[in-house]
C-alpha cells in the first residue's frame, strides 16, 4: 500500500510539472507576442515622429534629440524590434 501511494504521488507530481511547463510555455509565447507588438509600435512611432525627445525632471520639461541621437535611438528601436520579433 505504501509503494502504491508513493507511485501515485510521483505520478501526480510529474503531471503537475508537465502542466506547469505547458503553462509557462504558453505564457512565454503570449509574452513574446506582446513584446513584439509593443516594440513594433514603438519603432513605427519613432520612424514617423519628426522630433524625438527625452523627458526631463518635470512633466513639462523636454530635451529634444539632435540628428545623431535620433539615428541612434531609431537604430536601437529597430534592434530591439528585430530581437523580439525574430521568431514571428
Amino acid at each position: 500500500m505504501k509503494s502504491y501511494s508513493e507511485a501515485e504521488k510521483a505520478r501526480t507530481d510529474a503531471a503537475k510539472k508537465a502542466a506547469d511547463a505547458r503553462q509557462a510555455k504558453e505564457l512565454s509565447a503570449t509574452d513574446k507576442a506582446r513584446r513584439c507588438e509593443e516594440s513594433r509600435a514603438n519603432y513605427q512611432q519613432m520612424m514617423t515622429a519628426r522630433r524625438l525627445y527625452e523627458p526631463g525632471s518635470t512633466p513639462d520639461e523636454r530635451r529634444y534629440l539632435d540628428s545623431n541621437e535620433i539615428d541612434a535611438a531609431r537604430a536601437d528601436a529597430k534592434k530591439l524590434m528585430d530581437e523580439f520579433c525574430a521568431d514571428q
